[in-house]
């Protein structure tokens, strides 16, 4: 399905290279994180992220799907701006981004 490709992509398609320089290996040994401003898939990865987000508005087994696995959901978080790396900076309310209904259902 369109969904399990999406995933697979998200999660596994940028492990060409780890943050520490050596190939990808297994998903499970790194913390997924989505890819920095010096990935050529950065753009591509966004997208994705949204379009699983926007899927699983629509579609409940596509939430169920996403929803089932902690890694991606994490991924899907960052990518819609709610688990920021910068911790240290407080978050007002007119920062904190609206939780969009296909991601409501992937929660």
């Amino acid at each position: 399905s369109v969904t399990e490709m999406f995933i697979w992509r998200l999660k596994h398609g940028s492990m060409d290279e780890c943050e520490d320089g050596s190939g990808g290996g297994d998903v499970s040994s790194r913390k997924l994180r989505l890819p920095d401003a010096r990935r050529p898939w950065r753009e591509a990865s966004f997208r994705i992220a949204g379009s699983l987000i926007n899927i699983s508005e629509k579609c409940p087994n596509s939430a169920r799907r996403c929803g089932s696995d902690l890694d991606l959901v994490h991924l899907l978080v960052e990518a819609w701006g709610g688990a920021g790396s910068n911790s240290s900076k407080k978050q007002t309310p007119a920062s904190t981004p609206l939780l969009h209904l296909g991601l409501a259902a992937i929660l």
